[in-house]
């Protein structure tokens, strides 16, 4: 499904509609919604940070595209919007802050309210904002990485240490993940991530 708002083409795979309804049919504790709100709020971030960028650089310009698939949300600048690898840092790194930005309010409210209330949304936006900060590109941490890195050196040079950077951490996940589902004997969450992430970067490098 594909509509336009103001310019911007707004996508929704089928697979990534089947598989929001899915979780929110079946999910019993809640988890489901708390984790879609704590994208929502994610995705908020990077096009908050994206839109203060535009109009410091005058550029003005709304994102082409706005996709949501079945590997996350997807924001496409057109082409003729070129902005500093500083600038690309810092909308890559918007979405983990406003996740660790929602945790630190709702850590306030807890104190209040009380802190068992809010262990699982509080839980959930720590490990949305871990996750994307992984330094495996294209996720938060890789792109993150990445233009902090062209900022200083060539982009071949910058592509080589991210990619280091990506096979070192999925290496480590894939130790971690295996040792976990070993003592536990159940806990297979690591190794599943893993494999999506693995997946996800052979697909962004085609």
């Amino acid at each position: 499904m594909t509509i336009k708002i103001r310019g911007t083409k707004v996508s929704v795979s089928m697979l990534f509609a089947a598989t929001v309804t899915l979780l929110l049919i079946y999910d019993k504790s809640g988890g489901a919604k708390l984790g879609l709100c704590a994208a929502a709020f994610h995705e908020f971030g990077h096009l908050a940070c994206l839109t203060i960028c535009m109009e410091a650089t005058s550029a003005g310009i709304a994102p082409r595209e706005i996709s949501f698939g079945l590997y996350g949300v997807r924001l496409t600048r057109g082409p003729d919007v070129s902005v500093s690898y500083l600038w690309e840092a810092a909308i890559a790194f918007a979405g983990p802050a406003a996740n660790l930005l929602l945790m630190s309010a709702l850590l306030a409210v807890g104190a209040f309210l009380g802190a068992d209330r809010m262990l699982l949304p509080v839980r959930i936006n720590a490990a949305l904002a871990a996750f994307n900060l992984l330094p495996v590109k294209p996720l938060d941490g890789g792109q993150i990485l990445y233009n902090l890195l062209c900022s200083r050196l060539n982009e071949p040079a910058a592509r080589k240490i991210t990619n280091i950077a990506a096979v070192c951490g999925l290496a480590a996940m894939t130790v971690f993940g295996a040792a976990a589902l070993y003592f536990s004997g159940y806990n297979y969450t690591v190794l599943v991530v893993t494999v999506y992430l693995v997946v996800y970067v052979v697909l962004e490098e085609r």
